[in-house]
């Protein structure tokens, strides 16, 4: 007795006067591949060489980062202003 194979589309008998099992219409189409987004997401900032965590939702755009935006604008007028960095003392 022969079955159907679990998983497997069923084949139908074969019409009358033909060699084999009628061939089934291709209805298979590719699967659709999504571009992977990567979550978090590290980022450098050539402006201040500052490395940014940014998380973004399913679709790609920007939830949130680390540091925020604000703070990044923040960097970016001190840098801009060229207030001298203060001497840190690493001998304590």
């Amino acid at each position: 007795m022969i079955r159907d194979v679990p998983g497997l589309p069923a084949t139908r008998p074969a019409p009358p006067g033909s060699d084999g099992p009628a061939a089934e219409p291709a209805t298979l189409e590719p699967p659709a591949v999504a571009v992977p987004v990567f979550n978090p997401r590290l980022r450098l900032d050539p402006e201040l060489n500052l490395v940014v965590l940014e998380f973004r939702t399913g679709t790609g755009e920007l939830r949130d980062s680390i540091p925020s935006p604000r703070e990044l604008d923040a960097y970016r007028r001190e840098q801009a202003s060229g207030a001298a960095t203060r001497a840190v003392d690493v001998k304590r």
